[in-house]
This record gives structure tokens, sequence and C-alpha cells, in this order.
């Protein structure tokens, strides 16, 4: 069996997340490594530095390439018709939205928000908010910040989460966070 491309764009853009989504079942798993695969895509918007305007006009195109994807990019026309319901399409946007706010750990929680979306239909509020935590922890961990990080592992760890076997593929983002937090930064 081939892998697809969105798997093997995601194994090599984002390992770490891309391991973490080896966990999701086969139906799902598919739409995650898409996620990851245009998070690498989408998250030049939300480097330090970007002009606020170009940065905003790169998240507008993000946010209308889910309605209507260009022909030239295959991972949107993939993630499109799979956007069904109306809280992976909200979910999808919010995190294009963060991706433009140049702010890398909320743009991770939100990606962590809409892989969940794609993992369960109607999760509830605390795998939500662990979910986002883990996400963010990661973001904070990967850029460095690893006391913002940790602080997002503690509240993550005060939440009870009933579908954790469900979630695994985000919550692991959080192991990886604590892993990345006590790495040595050189």
């Amino acid at each position: 069996l081939d892998p697809s491309p969105a798997f093997l764009e995601a194994r090599r853009a984002d390992r770490p997340r891309f391991l973490c989504a080896l966990f999701a079942p086969p139906e799902p798993r598919e739409n995650l490594m898409l996620l990851i695969a245009l998070h690498q895509e989408a998250l030049p918007a939300a480097r330090p530095g970007a002009e606020p305007m170009i940065a905003a006009i790169r998240a507008q195109w993000w946010r209308e390439q889910l309605d209507t994807p260009s022909q030239e990019h295959p991972f949107l026309q993939a993630i499109a018709p799979r956007l069904g319901p109306a809280g992976r399409r909200q979910a999808c946007q919010a995190w294009l939205e963060a991706a433009a706010t140049g702010d890398t750990a909320r743009a991770s929680g939100q990606l962590a928000l809409a892989m969940a979306a794609f993992l369960h239909p109607a999760p509830a509020d605390s795998s939500l908010a662990a979910c986002r935590l883990a996400g963010e922890a990661y973001g904070f961990a990967a850029s460095g910040q690893a006391e913002a990080a940790q602080s997002c592992l503690e509240a993550g760890r005060a939440l009870r989460v009933a579908e954790k076997t469900i979630f695994r593929p985000v919550l692991l983002q959080a192991v990886l966070a604590s892993q990345l937090c006590r790495t040595p930064q050189h």
C-alpha cells in the first residue's frame, strides 16, 4: 500500500505530529495528515516578523480556499469535501485565523482543535480544552517557551477527559511538549 501525498508531506514537514497522528483510526488518519501538511504551508503567515497585512491576506486566501480550493492545491482539494459538519469547517477557519495572528502557540492549539473535530463529532468541552492545551503546549515548547508550555501542561492535567482513547493522536502532543521542555535548547 503506497502512502498518500499528504502522509508523505506530513511525515516530512512535522514528524512529531505525524507520529502522533498514526495513533488515529484509519478513517480519520488521512484527514489528520492533510491538516498537518496544510499547517506547514499555512504557518508561514504566522512567522514572527511577517508583515501584518500580508499575513492577513494569506489567512483570507486560506479561508477562501476551504470553500473553493484551487486546482493547484491537492491537499485543499482533498480536505474541502471532508469539512461537512459545521464544527469541522469552523475549527479549520479558526485555525487558519490563528495562523494569521503570528501566535504560533495559538495556531498550534487551534490545529489541535481542528484535528479533534475530525476524530469526534461532538466532544465534551473538557476534551476540547485538553486538546487545545496540548496543541498550545507543543507550540510553546517547539518555539523554546518552556515556561508557557509547562503552564499549558499543568492546566491540561487538571481536566477530566472522558474520550482519551479517541483523542490520543492530539493529546500525545502534550507528551511531545513535555519532552521538548526537558531537552536543553542550544
